[in-house]
């Protein structure tokens, strides 16, 4: 995936937003997404990210046998890991 980012004023101050050309289901679904990536908001908002990250990867972990789009929820796990995983990297 290429990445480009994209600054944004939010009033107090710029938020450097992170643009991915390639779209798709898991790591940039098209109705999650506006000028900012929500996650992205939620990183620069929270005070603890890790545990924001760690509840998802729990959440659909958790989830995934009960649902018919269970593959989907796998993916959505593999994506919250691999976020973790870059989140730790950058600590």
């Amino acid at each position: 995936m290429k990445n480009k980012t994209k600054e944004i004023d939010l009033g107090d101050g710029l938020f450097t937003h992170k643009l991915d050309e390639d779209k798709d289901l898991i790591d940039r679904p098209p109705h999650y997404t506006n000028q900012i990536e929500c996650l992205d908001i939620i990183e620069q908002q929270v005070n603890d990210f890790q545990s924001y990250l760690e509840g998802n990867i729990i959440k659909y972990c958790y989830r995934y046998k009960d649902k018919e789009s269970n593959l989907q929820d796998i993916e959505k796990l593999e994506f919250y890991v691999k976020r973790l995983k870059d989140h730790l990297k950058g600590l």
